[in-house]
């Protein structure tokens, strides 16, 4: 009899008899009514026609798929998993199953009784494995290498090890040339993970697992034997059988519920051994087991590599969370999401206005990051942001635009930076998205990285937004120089660590700036400021840059002798003088600057005093020069601070 086994959801375990017309959907005159919102009124029907049962959809909108295939009409088999929205049932037909139709209901691609094969259902449970085989005395023997297998399987949870005492087992009792054991890897794609052959064989090169009995079981999800393959229809021409002389083989599917994990294949190369069903039963059983054991192993570690990605992720939070640099945290935040996830490719886009540019990448030219605008909505990375929503795609192949995308990864993720300790909320706004792709491994991304992600993005986020507020306190609005307070808080710190060593402080002074003020105006005088400020990081990029008083500006220099801090002076000072700070109008400008070296006693105030000594003496001798400190007093304070030593003017 015809069923239809509900295997999820809240109708879980129910059984429905099937007719000979039959309508599926979540109408109440419905057949088989499915209460489900994602099913429509009427979905689908099964009708039995010439022998055999089919589906159909209802309507071109409504989706229905058999083992994970989208169909409109298809033939059903027994076992076969039908999806409607999201409602999975199993069809069963028992006496489909076992040979029991007629000929004339025989499925498709059934072949004549007088070619020698077989097809088994699979086993669902050990529990039906046992009654199996208690139910044929012959078959008893059989029953103490199944206990052998769960013994085996429950002892390890490395993967490795369970295939090879699987394997080790399936040669023992079954005594074939070769034996393989091929599990789906990360991109869906079966790989061999463990084979035994005999010694004759391998000297032979006859190591490869015949594609054209591996896809037969697969395609039909069912144990298949053939005892001759060189007079089966379905084999006996094929290029593998023929080159590696296959004689006898089995081939059963390792089933979990729905899901094919890998396969456990069998053969003999000589005519003295042909397989039966006997045995075919027995491989069903192991099979049965084995899957269960391949999942459990898996499950664990999925768990071990999730606990290890959030240990890790534990170590990188912190480390981005030290800086308080927007840069040090974008690069930090791209290579630890590379090496997190493992994959080639990582880009942390921003929000600049109303659009997202590129903050910083591993797969993107640095040369194209400022061409880049995306705006909400736009692309993948505009739909995240502006629905503030994950993304993940585990299967890129498959979208319209596949062949327009810039990179070759069949799986990607991007979710949203938010500035919020517990992650994506409803109404809260990201600050931009990040977005790793391109697996070293080859695989997908999971709902596993999707979770880790999330919470990695948080931390970004909040990181950034750290960042921002620091630099509001202590960076100038105008040069994008460090301020005076951070300049006095930072000094002796950086002079203490620098003790025993060399550090040197540049003191620059704009030369006649109020005279461009008065006669360009405050604001090009604000620009000389802010250009002059992007020119001092851009000479002294591992220096303290700092604007010290109105046009006043310092460069603190860790690990540089008074000599190398005198080329930095000139260098930054050449760089000022052939810059043109206006349009239409050329205007120039220049910098007078003094240069000292910290001595052993020296506190952050002495050395300023040195190199502000050393600033007027270059003033004095004509400006647009660098003088250096050769003294070893610095110059005296007063109660007020610095007392600079007015060099008086040439008459």
């Amino acid at each position: 009899m015809a069923q239809l086994v509900f295997i999820d959801g809240r109708n879980m375990g129910n059984v429905v008899a099937l007719g000979a017309t039959n309508t599926l959907g979540r109408a109440r005159d419905c057949s088989v009514v499915l209460g489900d919102p994602t099913v429509q009124e009427r979905h689908a029907s099964i009708l039995y026609r010439e022998g055999a049962y089919r589906i159909r959809a209802g309507a071109d909108d409504c989706k229905v798929a058999v083992n994970g295939r989208e169909v409109r009409d298809e033939a059903l088999r027994h076992g076969d998993i039908i999806s409607i929205g999201e409602v999975t049932i199993l069809f069963s037909d028992e006496s489909a199953a076992h040979g029991k139709a007629s000929a004339k209901g025989a499925l498709p691609g059934d072949l004549p009784e007088t070619i020698v094969q077989t097809r088994l259902p699979m086993f669902e449970s050990a529990e039906e494995v046992v009654t199996t085989f208690r139910r044929k005395e012959p078959l008893a023997r059989h029953l103490e290498t199944l206990y052998r297998v769960g013994a085996a399987l429950n002892s390890t949870l490395r993967l490795d090890e369970l295939v090879d005492q699987l394997l080790a087992i399936v040669f023992d009792v079954l005594v074939p040339d070769r034996a393989f054991i091929l599990l789906h890897d990360e991109t869906g794609a079966l790989q061999v993970r463990g084979e035994r052959v005999n010694e004759k064989c391998r000297l032979r090169g006859l190591v490869r697992v015949s594609r054209s009995v591996l896809n037969e079981a697969v395609e039909r999800r069912e144990a298949i034997l053939t005892k001759d393959a060189t007079q089966d229809e379905r084999f006996s021409l094929r290029q593998s059988i023929v080159e590696q002389n296959i004689q006898s083989a089995m081939c059963v599917p390792l089933i979990k519920k729905d899901r094919i994990l890998g396969v456990i294949y069998i053969d003999t190369l000589t005519r003295a051994r042909s397989y039966s069903e006997v045995e075919l039963h027995l491989v069903n059983g192991i099979a049965a087991q084995a899957a269960v054991a391949v999942e459990n192993v898996l499950h664990y570690d999925r768990s071990v590599e999730y606990s290890r990605k959030l240990a890790t992720l534990g170590e990188v939070s912190r480390r981005i969370s030290s800086f308080l640099s927007r840069e040090a945290i974008i690069k930090e935040s791209v290579q630890s999401a590379s090496a997190l996830f493992g994959c080639r490719r990582c880009s942390l886009l921003l929000a600049k206005g109303e659009v997202l540019t590129v903050a910083g990448s591993s797969g993107i030219d640095p040369k194209l990051w400022d061409e880049i605008r995306i705006a909400p909505g736009e692309g993948f990375c505009g739909k995240v942001f502006s629905e503030n929503t994950p993304l993940l795609v585990r299967d890129a192949s498959r979208l319209p635009d596949a062949g327009k995308r810039p990179y070759e990864s069949k799986s990607f993720l991007i979710v949203p930076v938010v500035a919020r300790p517990d992650g994506i909320q409803p109404g809260s706004r990201p600050i931009g998205v990040v977005a790793v792709t391109d697996k070293e491994t080859g695989g997908i991304f999971t709902t596993d990285d999707q979770e880790v992600l999330v919470v990695f993005a948080a931390q970004i986020g909040i990181a950034l937004q750290n960042a921002t507020l620091f630099e509001k306190a202590t960076v100038d609005t105008l040069t994008r120089l460090h301020t005076r307070q951070y300049l006095f808080a930072r000094a002796d710190e950086i002079l203490a660590q620098n003790r025993g060593g060399t550090l040197s402080l540049l003191m620059c002074d704009l030369d006649h700036f109020k005279e461009k003020n008065d006669r360009y105006g405050h604001q090009m005088g604000d620009e000389i400021l802010a250009q002059a400020g992007r020119i001092l990081k851009e000479k002294a990029p591992d220096g303290l840059c700092a604007r010290y008083g109105g046009e006043e500006l310092v460069v603190l220099l860790p690990g540089r002798t008074r000599e190398q801090a005198r080329q930095v002076a000139e260098e930054i000072r050449k760089t000022l003088e052939a810059h043109n700070f206006g349009e239409p109008e050329p205007i120039r400008c220049t910098l007078s600057i003094g240069v000292a070296e910290m001595a052993p006693a020296d506190a952050a105030e002495t050395l300023l005093r040195k190199a502000d000594h050393a600033m007027y003496a270059a003033k004095f001798a004509g400006r647009n020069r660098v003088a250096v400190f050769e003294g070893t007093e610095p110059p005296p304070a007063t109660k007020s601070g610095i007392v600079r030593l007015r060099i008086p003017t040439k008459p």
